[in-house]
């Protein structure tokens, strides 16, 4: 009993040390199971260049000895890898399988092929997978479709494959299936899916997973062998739950109403299905299966198949449903609403690349958001899908304004706008609030602020008046669906605006609605002398996040009211101070 506890004492003063030695322990176990590891390998690989059968692997096998022993043809394997060897001869290997399969050689009661293949004995064979299995037979050649579709995941595989001879078997598997070749090789239906899901194989080891829709074939997913019965339930996924979140078919109404100015078209982008389970009809926008979003698809056709292989940069327009089609081809100005992932800003792409072509070269256009990044965003977009951006500009809001404020302001030669004296809405909050709230407890400094931006100065009223609201018209002529605030309210948040600007005059402060005020004033005056405009098209995306002040700078940039196409989504704002309704 007495060792026992000494043992113990022991060990709670030698705790690091017996970690110590644990470590070492395990180190030991590791370096001789990798010893023993290679040692088997070692083995194995001298027992496979003993093999004179062993097919494709036999091949690479002799070639490396090759290498190591200096021979005949060291130049032209020098300096490859192991992989790259496979690779080579994976591709030839199925070269061989196409010739055989399209003589109609394929066993349709074994999936082998057997035959010499210049002295490869097969070891492509396949064990049968669990669950879904192909069925198998060889069918006559079908109908030619009209256009290859990809999803983001195989065109993020496409992205990933580096070497070109991969992309060339890629784009001629394509190709194939294209023109109608539905042999055995091309075409093996999966079983355990309720639609016909279909792959067809790149390798021997990669399997292209596809479905047909319509005239047209749409590429899944490219994966391994193994994960063909994951891919296979995300596309049933995919398919189920078009029908239960009812996204069979996305249909997007338009109406006209009153808004910012005459002749504006809102369209609500909403969605409901095709039909019942059982419709045959394939739903023409498919659900994420990993996501409540539209899966994002691109669209090739088949005479741009070889940009697959000659250009790894390039990104395939995105696929439009006939209703996204009928918002970009709309005339006038649009005002397109939709939630979060309903692809409203590839419908601002489609719309500036359609523009282009109908207008020519020389269209002067200018893109605008609230932030930098969707502005790089859109033009990156563009310009993966081939398009020429040289006549467009991609500019923040804030930048846009910085610049005509610095245009119109270099003959008087002043700065009038110093960044140091900018009022933005943290700046009131934290510097100015307590100076000019006084009594005030019900209305904090977002809701005063939100007044001073959206109404009092960033009005189209006030901004076509090039001065603040008057207190009258603020107080009681807004209707209650612009301003949500009583008329209590509005007469207490008139009067701290009035302190505020008492407060911004003394200290020589101003916020980005004066300088918006004072760009329209002499844009106005500028424009009236010359008759000109600076854009020909104006597209914005995030518009929720615009005053109204500020999306009237931009009629006045092309000049007419037909001229601009606007996105947004009001349960996405993110800036301070902005409230009023795309109604209005």
């Amino acid at each position: 009993m007495q060792k026992i506890q000494w043992l113990q004492k022991w060990a709670k003063a030698n705790k690091k040390k017996i970690k110590a030695l644990q470590r070492k322990k395990d180190k030991a176990v590791i370096r001789v199971q990798t010893i023993v590891r290679c040692f088997i390998a070692q083995k194995k690989i001298k027992q496979m260049r003993e093999l004179q059968s062993f097919g494709v692997w036999s091949k690479v096998a002799l070639e490396v000895s090759r290498l190591e022993l200096g021979v005949e043809d060291r130049p032209h394997y020098f300096g490859k890898s192991w992989v790259q060897l496979k690779v080579e001869a994976d591709l030839v290997v199925q070269e061989q399988l196409d010739l055989l399969d399209s003589s109609s050689l394929a066993s349709e009661e074994d999936d082998t092929w057997p035959g010499d293949l210049n002295n490869y004995t097969d070891e492509l064979q396949e064990t049968p997978r669990a669950g879904p299995v192909a069925s198998k037979g060889t069918e006559p050649k079908a109908e030619g479709v009209n256009s290859i579709q990809l999803t983001s995941d195989a065109l993020k595989w496409l992205r990933t494959v580096k070497d070109e001879k991969y992309r060339e078997m890629f784009a001629k598997r394509l190709g194939q299936l294209a023109q109608g070749d539905r042999s055995y090789c091309l075409r093996k239906t999966l079983k355990g899916s309720s639609r016909v899901v279909t792959e067809t194989k790149l390798d021997s080891g990669q399997r292209i997973i596809w479905t047909q829709q319509g005239k047209d074939i749409l590429i899944w997913f490219i994966c391994k062998h193994k994960h063909i019965n994951r891919c296979l339930n995300l596309v049933d996924i995919s398919y189920e739950r078009v029908i239960s979140s009812n996204m069979g078919k996305q249909e997007l109404e338009g109406q006209d109403v009153k808004g910012i100015a005459a002749g504006v078209g809102i369209v609500n982008a909403s969605a409901n299905t095709s039909g019942p389970a059982t419709d045959p009809v394939e739903p023409e926008i498919f659900v994420n299966p990993t996501a409540n979003v539209p899966l994002k698809i691109h669209s090739i056709y088949i005479s741009e198949l070889d940009r697959l292989v000659s250009d790894e940069n390039w990104t395939p327009p995105f696929k439009l449903t006939s209703q996204e089609e009928d918002i970009v081809n709309r005339e006038g100005t649009v005002l397109l609403l939709g939630r979060a992932g309903t692809g409203k800003t590839y419908c601002v792409c489609n719309r500036m690349a359609r523009d282009r072509k109908r207008y020519g070269k020389n269209l002067r256009q200018l893109f605008v958001a609230k932030t930098g990044r969707l502005c790089g965003l859109v033009k990156a977009l563009q310009e993966g899908a081939g398009e020429d951006v040289s006549t467009s500009r991609f500019v923040k809001i804030k930048s846009l304004i910085e610049d005509l404020s610095n245009t119109m302001d270099k003959s008087t030669g002043k700065n009038l706008w110093l960044a140091n004296k900018l009022v933005s809405y943290e700046t009131f909050r934290d510097r100015i609030w307590e100076n000019i709230r006084g009594k005030e407890k019900e209305l904090d400094a977002l809701h005063i602020w939100t007044q001073i931006r959206s109404f009092i100065k960033g009005s189209f009223e006030a901004a076509q008046s090039h001065r603040p609201l008057e207190e009258s018209f603020y107080v009681g002529k807004l209707s209650k669906d612009r301003c949500r605030l009583d008329r209590d309210q509005r007469q207490r948040a008139y009067v701290i605006f009035e302190r505020y600007q008492v407060y911004a005059d003394k200290h020589g402060l101003w916020d980005d609605m004066d300088r918006v005020t004072h760009v329209l004033q002499a844009m106005q005056s500028e424009q009236t002398k010359k008759g000109t405009y600076m854009y020909n098209r104006v597209y914005v995306d995030e518009v929720q996040d615009f005053t109204q002040a500020e999306i009237g700078l931009l009629f006045h940039l092309t000049g007419g009211h037909d001229t601009l196409f606007l996105v947004g989504d009001t349960a996405q704002a993110v800036s301070h101070g902005v409230d009023f309704r795309f109604e209005e």
